[in-house]
Formats: C-alpha cells, structure tokens, sequence
C-alpha cells in the first residue's frame, strides 16, 4: 500500500478512539506508543467539553499533542493547556439565539469558556434531568440574557430534549449559527448544538497546524459520526470504525474494526 506521508493524526474520541463505555483496547494502545515513538502528533477532536473530556484523557493515560472540544469549538495544547483556537459566538447573536429559545419554549444551557462552572443554566433547564447530574461540578445557574452575552459563549445545547420544539428552534437558527439537531443515544430524545457559523473539528484542526507548521495535506483523521462529517471530508486519509455513523462511512478512506476491537490501531498501515 502506497501511504501519503502523515503529519498529524486527528482523532474522535467516544466511539472511535475508545469504545462506549471509555475504554482503550490494547492494540490502540499499542499503536499510540508507536505513533509517540516516530514522533507523529495525534490530535483528539471531540464534541465533549473540556470538563468531561480532559479527566477521561488523563485517566487512560493520553497525553495528546492538543485536544479540540466541542467540535471545533475549543483547542488547547495537550489536554488543557494554552489556548490555540476558540470560536465564540457574537454577543449580539447570543441575545439573539437566546430569544429564539424562549420564544420556542426551549431553555438552553450556555456553555462557556471558563475554568470552573462552565455550563450556564436558568430556572427551567430543556435538558434531560440527567445530563445535569453528571455535569452538577461545572453547573452554574444564573439569568441567562443578562449575563451569557457577557461571556465567551463556546455554544448553547440541549441533551435528550424534546425532539418537536427543537426541531421547530433548528429550524429558525440556521442563519444565526451552526446548528445540529440529532437523535441523542445517551439521554434520549434530542439533542440540539447551536455554534459560530463556520465552527468545525476540520477548522480547529487546521489551527493547530498552522500553529505547529505542520501541513494539512498529511492529516489522517478517524471519526465515527455525523459530527466528524468536515474532518473525514478535508483529510487526506479517512478511516471509519465499521459500526459508525453512515453518513461517516460515506466519506471514508477505509473502514476499521469496531474500538471495542482495537480498528483505531490500523493508522500504522498508512506510515511510511
């Protein structure tokens, strides 16, 4: 097999990297020392924040060159380093947006770029009940249009909301911001994205290799869902677990194994 030269690996993480439940399978494992020792970077793309996503990095062990969270929304050196790329959203939008939600009935909770509680909520939160209880650490409840176009707003989500009244809110926030409607498989229900126009994993990865000066012709990129649909598009190598998305199958270079079976490690076939 002929591989291009690989400058950079970038790469989801649930699903992908690791199986549901946030385990490494060994042959990963293994072809992550051997991506360390011949010096090539491997970037982890995510739509998790950074409060969920860095303690699962630290706690298998991953030291990533940088990590990009929120779909191209955040990107940090190492896990939660300097900052290297960030999209926020206007203030004026975000009072906009805001008064959409409402108008649709829908509370958002904000997600901001903030050391400590950096999901925003009013009194009566559209988000499933549980997706609070696993964020309550990094939950701060306030007035939301008084104070969220105050602060670098990363984005305003629903998780397992109501799929009718935010199908109907997507519907009216596409020329506002980058909008994603999907069914969500952990809360139920839906879940709905609002983001920067322009905001996206491929963009955010690009960053890092403008940073790093490193050319994003050589990005193998490996991701298993609709959120990965612009990287697997814009990398010069796409590989897919067989069990993914398959609008993300559409788009690859090849297909892996399941990450419960350790397909990530198949990126050491595309080395020189």
């Amino acid at each position: 097999m002929t591989a291009p030269p690989v400058a950079l690996v970038a790469t989801d993480l649930d699903g992908t990297l690791w199986d549901r439940d946030g385990r490494i399978h060994p042959r990963t494992a293994d072809a992550l020392a051997h991506l360390r020792a011949r010096g090539v970077p491997v970037l982890t793309v995510t739509g998790r924040r950074p409060a969920t996503a860095a303690p699962l990095l630290r706690a298998n062990g991953l030291t990533p060159a940088a990590s990009v969270y929120l779909d191209g929304a955040l990107g940090r050196e190492g896990t939660d380093g300097k900052v290297f790329h960030r999209s926020t959203l206007d203030p004026g939008t975000v009072t906009e947006l805001l008064a959409l939600c409402h108008h649709h009935g829908v509370e958002p909770c904000v997600v901001v770029d903030g050391p400590d509680h950096d999901l925003l909520i009013g009194e009566r939160p559209s988000t499933h009940p549980r997706h609070l209880a696993a964020n309550a650490a990094h939950v701060r409840r306030c007035d939301l249009a008084a104070e969220a176009p105050t602060l670098p707003v990363l984005s305003l989500v629903v998780c397992g909301g109501d799929p009718q009244p935010l199908a109907a809110l997507a519907a009216r926030t596409t020329a506002l911001a980058r909008t994603s409607l999907t069914r969500d498989t952990v809360y139920g229900g839906a879940a709905l994205s609002l983001r920067r126009p322009g905001t996206g994993k491929w963009q955010a990865v690009r960053a890092y290799c403008a940073r790093s000066g490193l050319d994003p012709a050589g990005v193998l990129a490996l991701g298993d869902g609709a959120n990965d649909l612009d990287l697997l598009s814009e990398a010069a190598v796409a590989l897919v677990p067989a069990d993914g998305d398959p609008a993300a199958l559409a788009h690859a270079t090849a297909t892996v194994a399941p990450a419960s079976r350790g397909g990530w490690a198949d990126v050491l076939e595309y080395l020189p």
